[in-house]
């Protein structure tokens, strides 16, 4: 508590209940939960007209009667009733806050009156234009940048960035090293100008003053926060966000993150894996990773769900997701969301290495051009996946692209079955067509099933577990197909094949593994993919599987 002198707020409105204490200032209204109090706050309230010295105030009470007055002044204190007198001494241990601005004349000011509200409420402030410690962007206009140090330990020292639009106040705070701040710092700026969010404020409107109480509070307790606030005015409300980390922390160099070493294995086929993983990782605002949104989809028999992801240069796109349930929807397009934004990041020069199931050892790495990866991806000789390490990512990739230069080439042979009536899903795709004959790839080190969706197209079902898997996934992509033809479903509908010919095909001997399916259309490489701190601790295994030419 402060040593300073103490005050009754002259804007606060302060009134007692029978269940406590309700403050109303211009931050909201704050509540004293507590039984009895009413006496006690009038006690305080008649003699703190005039500042009064916090020893002196609680002079005359008896030593037991001391300390509960003492912990109800600084309740009142934390809630804006009591304030410190202007002038009061900066008692030691009390937090000392360091604020920048931008100069522009709306962080001035938001800086000054800050500034004015942290000091009444017994903190050592100073306020300046310039750069913050530790603040990698400057501090730019629009923006008040910081330190607030508590107590006598540099451990307790937490970065702070308010950036201040047309609408409304945006407010970040970084624990950790001064590097790991100012990193946080130019984090939130260059989500809310990516996301257009960032406009210039107005200086004659002062909309956001109504906020300066709460925000000194919040930094007043902001000892070790990691937060991000949306405090608006048009209309008043207070949202948090958060704040997903794409540019590299400097304090931690290329070591993995902690949460990406320790994360037991998991089956990232399964999207309640991934819903559970990137539910902290989306954002409207402060993500590349949009909420995942079902407005505009025609639900029915699968669930659909969208999700907006930001590429690296800053070009919106969105994928979609499908399941049984909507968890499971929602989970495949956060992960569709995650490789594409993956496949944005991708360096101008790619260094990859030779993809080899069968045998894998060190060889030389492979450095192509991101152009050339890109046109690969367009020609269909690429493709990404998850995985639960990184060997498990790099084979799913394979695995796709091997499954679509099978459809795309018509490597046999394939045989025909009956669509089992039991399988998942057939009794409602009997709705829309006649069950017919199911295609069945042999000789392949995986299973693949054709599932006919109109003449002469088919659909694709794919698995690393057994025929069965693939015939139930082959029954969705026809549901998602047919689904697919509702208006605003079409982003939904799934790839579709030219329908290969049952027989012996081109190839009577089997594949033994991946590396002779795909050795016969190229060189397959390994390009593992990044999507900065955040998402690789999520997801730390994405990788991209690439033909290049023969021998490269």
């Amino acid at each position: 508590m402060s040593a300073g002198s103490l005050q009754w707020s002259a804007t606060a409105v302060v009134t007692t209940h029978d269940w406590g204490v309700l403050v109303h200032d211009e931050g909201g209204a704050h509540q004293l939960k507590g039984t009895g109090l009413g006496a006690p706050v009038d006690w305080l309230r008649s003699r703190l007209g005039t500042p009064v010295p916090e020893e002196q105030l609680l002079a005359p009470l008896p030593p037991a009667a001391r300390d509960r007055m003492r912990r109800l002044l600084e309740a009142l204190t934390t809630r804006g009733a009591v304030v410190a007198a202007p002038g009061a001494p900066v008692p030691s241990g009390a937090a000392r806050v360091r604020l920048t601005h931008g100069g522009d004349p709306a962080s001035a000011a938001l800086a000054g009156r800050l500034g004015e509200r942290l000091r009444a409420a017994g903190a050592a402030c100073t306020v300046g234009a310039g750069t913050a410690p530790g603040c990698v962007d400057g501090t730019a206009p629009g923006c008040v940048d910081g330190t607030v140090h508590h107590g006598t330990s540099t451990g307790t020292e937490t970065g702070l960035r308010v950036v201040v639009t047309g609408e409304q106040l945006w407010l970040g705070l970084f624990p950790g090293a001064g590097s790991s701040r100012g990193t946080g710092a130019a984090e939130l700026l260059r989500h809310l100008q990516r996301a257009g969010v960032a406009s210039d404020p107005d200086p004659d409107d002062r909309s956001w003053e109504a906020w300066v109480p709460w925000l000194s509070r919040t930094l007043l307790t902001a000892a070790g926060s990691d937060r991000c606030v949306r405090l608006g005015w048009v209309p008043y409300r207070l949202d948090e966000h958060r704040l997903v980390h794409e540019l590299p922390d400097p304090a931690q160099g290329t070591a993995p993150a902690p949460a990406a070493l320790n994360r037991p294995a998991e089956d990232l086929a399964d999207p309640l894996v991934l819903s559970r993983r990137c539910a902290p990782l989306v954002d409207d605002v402060t993500s590349p990773l949009g909420v995942p949104t079902e407005s505009g989809l025609r639900q029915l028999p699968l669930q659909l769900s969208a999700c907006r992801v930001r590429l690296d240069d800053g070009a919106l796109r969105t994928v979609t997701g499908h399941g049984w349930s909507l968890e499971e929807a929602r989970g495949r397009a956060v992960g569709e969301a995650v490789l594409e934004h993956g496949l944005s990041r991708l360096a101008p020069e790619v260094t990859a290495h030779r993809f080899q199931e069968a045998a894998p050892a060190p060889r030389e790495p492979v450095r192509l051009p991101r152009r050339d990866v890109e046109r690969r991806l367009a020609e269909g000789r690429a493709a990404a996946a998850l995985g639960a390490t990184a060997a498990g990512s790099a084979r799913a990739a394979a695995v796709r692209l091997a499954a679509h230069l099978v459809l795309q080439h018509g490597r046999g042979p394939w045989r025909s079955a009956a669509l089992p009536p039991a399988a998942p899903g057939a009794d409602l795709l009997a709705l829309h067509q006649d069950p017919g004959e199911l295609l069945v790839a042999t000789g392949l080190p995986f299973a693949l099933v054709a599932l006919p969706v109109a003449p002469g197209t088919v659909v694709a079902g794919v698995s690393l577990h057994g025929e069965r898997e693939a015939v139930r996934n082959a029954v969705v992509q026809a549901l998602l197909h047919h689904q697919g033809q509702d208006p605003g479903n079409e982003a939904a509908a799934p790839r579709t094949w030219a329908a290969p010919h049952p027989g012996p095909g081109q190839h009577p001997r089997a594949a033994a593994d991946l590396d002779t399916v795909l050795g016969e259309h190229g060189t397959p490489v390994v390009v593992p993919l990044r999507g900065g701190p955040a998402l690789d601790a999520a997801l730390p295994h994405r990788s991209l599987v690439l033909l290049v030419p023969g021998g490269a």
